[in-house]
């Protein structure tokens, strides 16, 4: 692994590990409370699935670092979620909970099954073709995790406000998931991921204030202004108009994911202050954080 792509690798395990503790304000308030509230259940049992799947992925393609690395870390996080969560649980949420975690540990177990027989030559496969099907498996998962946070769309639009959906993080991941979205399976995902995204700010505005809107008007124009100037360097770089290789094209594009990179990790720190300032845990759907996951081999 070269310099940069160390930096890279580096910057994408601090997002992960940064981004897999945004659900922790709102597991510690159900904590001290000593209630779960509001808080869904969904999006945190994917967290276990998804992590264990790119767990796995990582080393297929041997990415010991920073996919494998981080995933462990979330994963590990995902479970404590979990058990905070069925703690606080009421006994009739409980039953449904118990259904949901059994056919999670099957399907964990199932993806374990095949990797181990898989890269052992049971299935007369290569690492390649194991890794082509996990990628499949891949993005199935991801479309249950960016589909879990629908929940709190419905929640918005029942109670025609847009306070539960954390808008920083909803556009930075558009424009992440723009970025990365390169490879398969990550660039399936992603694509899936933007969409998903996109669709976060078009509810928020619907319900935003008017106060807020004029706020949003600015960030909106920025970010449409960014994707046209990445749009247009892309088109111009793989044309060869800019007269550099796919790869030359690839840093500078790396350079620029790096300095959105950097938002990302502050993006869920606006949601502590307010936590903090109000004293009451806004949520972080899993799925957004989750996208940032890119397989840097």
């Amino acid at each position: 692994m070269g310099g940069w792509e160390t930096v890279l690798g580096v910057a994408t395990a601090v997002a992960q590990v940064v981004l897999n503790l945004s659900p922790m304000p709102d597991i510690l308030t159900a904590h001290r409370r000593r209630e779960i509230g509001e808080l869904a259940a969904l999006p945190l049992v994917a967290m276990v699935v998804n992590c264990h799947f790119w767990l796995v992925y990582a080393y297929v393609v041997d990415s010991m670092f920073p996919l494998f690395a981080t995933q462990v870390f979330g994963q590990a996080a995902a479970i404590v979620y979990n058990v905070v969560y069925y703690r606080w649980s009421t006994p009739g949420k409980r039953k449904g909970l118990r259904k949901l975690y059994a056919w999670s540990f099957a399907f964990h177990c199932a993806l374990s099954v095949y990797t181990i027989v898989g890269v052992l030559g049971l299935t007369d496969q290569s690492d390649d073709q194991v890794a082509m099907y996990l990628g499949y498996v891949g993005v199935v998962i991801d479309v249950w995790l960016f589909g879990s946070p629908l929940a709190t769309l419905k929640h918005v639009i029942e109670t025609k406000s847009a306070a539960s959906i954390p808008i920083n993080l909803s556009v930075i991941m558009m424009f992440y998931g723009y970025l990365t979205g390169s490879t398969f399976p990550v660039g399936v995902t992603q694509g899936f991921g933007e969409l998903a995204a996109f669709m976060y700010n078009v509810v928020y505005f619907r319900y935003s204030t008017k106060s807020q809107r004029k706020e949003l008007h600015k960030v909106y124009a920025g970010a449409f202004a960014l994707y046209c100037a990445i749009t247009l360097y892309f088109v111009l770089g793989v044309t060869g108009a800019t007269h550099q290789t796919h790869n030359e094209v690839g840093t500078w594009l790396g350079y620029v994911g790096t300095a959105i990179s950097v938002v990302v990790f502050a993006s869920p720190f606006v949601t502590l202050k307010r936590v903090v300032e109000t004293k009451s845990a806004a949520s972080i759907p899993i799925n957004l954080s989750l996208m940032i996951l890119v397989a840097i081999k």
